[in-house]
């Protein structure tokens, strides 16, 4: 499961390369107007970066509390279990 995480975090990577890619293309294309939509192409791959970065985040956490919690119970299901004999 948290490899899922782990995948998601280099997308974000990813985004930002293409991004920083996309940048550089704008700075040296003598067409003005292909180099906008290169550099608004550019800011769109930094925001999604961003957001794949929270939403990864936001998942390894859930993940972690996921795990603590099961965790947990199931300390406190052999702790109370030490306590019962069935026959």
């Amino acid at each position: 499961m948290l490899a899922l995480a782990d995948s998601r975090g280099n997308v974000a990577e990813t985004y930002a390369k293409i991004g920083d890619c996309l940048e550089r293309m704008a700075r040296v294309e003598p067409d003005k107007v292909l180099a906008r939509t290169e550099v608004r192409a550019s800011d769109g791959m930094h925001k999604l970066k961003k957001v794949e970065a929270r939403s990864a985040n936001d998942e390894e956490l859930k993940l972690t509390d996921t795990l603590t919690y099961f965790t947990r119970d199931t300390q406190a299901a052999k702790a109370s279990g030490d306590k019962f004999t069935f026959v």
